[in-house]
């Protein structure tokens, strides 16, 4: 018999186990990057998908071009992060916060005093002359890649993959923004942009998630951008394309102006909108990078669209009330209502956790005050697994038994 889960449950068989099992396996190193870049020059990336890209189109075998694999490659580097849906219960301690502008999520490669932007499904937003927006004295004298947010002409840095020909991407994120306020800083002094200049560049803090931190970015209405929540970062997450649970959203009404989601106007919607994908077998599945089954499509839904059932098809759903249920076996179900396909716009179904914060957002939000509350805890048992151990040491060194 279903049941719907409450969140704690929820934490139980999804987001905690996808941590343990993300960090278990983070030793198991990406393809080095630079290499790519090197060949990018030529644009053509060095692979994609484990082949090497053609210039020319087979049509017969439906083969990419070159442009299209070189967008492929790069929307493939941008570390996804999941919807907050529980509260890690190390936040305070192993956790970095930071407020996230809205705007667009872009990587940008500084290559050969040329600047290239690429929004996150891998398009050449812009291509600028480090010398005409004044950024010539910043770009080192080997290829970089940031990971930035877009707001205004702003570039707002979250997070470095490569520096000066150096790859951080394997390091961990604790490395990584100790590089950006080090390393970036300095070069940042020197960055001396025209009043005309196109795009302006500006590092984004981050602080501990500790009470004091999260307080930090989330009261603070003075930054220079609009907010749209805030950025959790787990200190030992090497930075790996694809999705990853140790890198968290969260938002309120507080820290964005679309906490739930809306229409085209921007008014929130009624009901929940899902998006899923069409998995084979009347299976419908998320967006994951490991695809859940959550929901199927009922005969008769399947039968009056059966010229539409392709593997990969987006179908728009409204989610019932109380539509979220968790099966003796742990899974996740959905209660659906069935409306059609999904604008072609769209790409990709949405994630699991995505689904289940919209739903929290709605009915049960995961507030700042439980996330204090959690992170207050997990800093107290910290000092006291300190005091504990220092203890231990006084007595093992006076040879008495603490």
């Amino acid at each position: 018999m279903k049941k719907r889960p409450h969140p704690r449950e929820l934490e139980v068989h999804f987001q905690r186990k996808r941590r343990e099992e993300y960090l278990s396996k983070q030793s198991e190193r990406r393809n080095t990057l630079l290499d790519v870049l090197r060949e990018s020059r030529s644009h053509v990336p060095a692979t994609v998908g484990g082949h090497h890209p053609t210039a020319a189109t087979d049509v017969s075998s439906g083969r990419r071009n070159a442009s299209e694999a070189m967008r492929e490659f790069w929307a493939s580097q941008f570390m996804v992060p999941e919807w907050m849906v529980d509260v890690p219960l190390d936040i305070g301690t192993h956790w970095f916060v930071m407020a996230r502008p809205e705007g667009q999520r872009c990587l940008v490669v500084l290559s050969q005093g040329r600047i290239t932007i690429r929004n996150k499904v891998g398009a050449v937003v812009e291509t600028l002359d480090a010398h005409d927006v004044g950024w010539a004295r910043l770009m080192p004298q080997k290829e970089s890649i940031l990971d930035c947010i877009l707001q205004k002409k702003v570039l707002y840095v979250v997070d470095v993959l490569c520096w000066g020909g150096h790859e951080l991407f394997d390091c961990t994120a604790e490395f990584r923004m100790y590089w950006k306020l080090s390393t970036m800083s300095q070069a940042l002094q020197d960055v001396h942009p025209d009043v005309n200049a196109q795009y302006g560049i500006m590092l984004l803090e981050h602080h501990m998630a500790d009470p004091t931190g999260i307080r930090c970015v989330w009261g603070k209405e003075n930054v220079p951008f609009i907010r749209d929540g805030l950025i959790f970062l787990h200190k030992s997450s090497c930075y790996q394309g694809g999705q990853c649970p140790l890198m968290l959203t969260w938002k309120d009404g507080h820290t964005s102006r679309y906490c739930i989601d809306t229409d085209s106007s921007g008014i929130p919607l009624e009901e929940q909108h899902v998006i899923l994908s069409y998995g084979g077998d009347s299976a419908l599945q998320t967006g994951d990078d490991v695809p859940m089954t959550v929901a199927s499509l009922p005969s008769s839904f399947e039968q009056a669209n059966a010229h539409l059932l392709k593997p990969g098809q987006l179908f728009r759903c409204t989610l019932q009330p109380n539509g979220i249920h968790l099966t003796p076996g742990g899974d996740i179900w959905l209660s659906l209502e069935f409306h059609g396909t999904a604008n072609r716009r769209r790409k990709r179904a949405d994630t699991i956790s995505k689904i289940i914060f919209q739903n929290m957002a709605r009915h049960t939000p995961l507030t700042i005050d439980t996330i204090l509350q959690i992170s207050r805890q997990s800093t107290e048992h910290a000092m006291e697994d300190a005091n504990d151990t220092g203890l231990q040491s006084i007595g093992t060194t006076r040879g008495v038994n603490p």
